[in-house]
């Protein structure tokens, strides 16, 4: 029976373009994500490059790409903070009051 929540599938749109760029944006070479997962290097880069679009190993491999996501969602948020003296005037205050209150 085939378990839905583990589909070893990869074959939502640029999957391999979203690995390279989340393996890159987290400082991890092939090599490195492969030992992660327990792949191949070789597979990893056929994986980035759209030949391999079936993994055992699709669960660790999205659970990858959603970190990094995540990781550039929060840089975002901060630079936008920073940005703003409003924001951070407020960010400032709402500590003030939790340690003062």
């Amino acid at each position: 029976m085939h378990d839905l929540m583990h589909d070893d599938k990869l074959d939502q749109p640029d999957f391999g373009v979203a690995l390279q760029r989340a393996r890159k944006r987290l400082g991890l070479s092939q090599r490195a994500v492969a030992a992660k997962v327990g792949l191949e290097q070789c597979t990893v880069s056929r994986i980035e490059k759209g030949i391999v679009r079936q993994s055992s190993k699709a669960d660790e491999l999205r659970a990858i790409v959603d970190g990094a996501a995540k990781e550039i969602g929060l840089e975002r948020i901060v630079a936008s903070v920073a940005r703003s003296p409003e924001l951070r005037a407020l960010i400032a205050r709402i500590l003030n009051d939790d340690m003062h209150g």
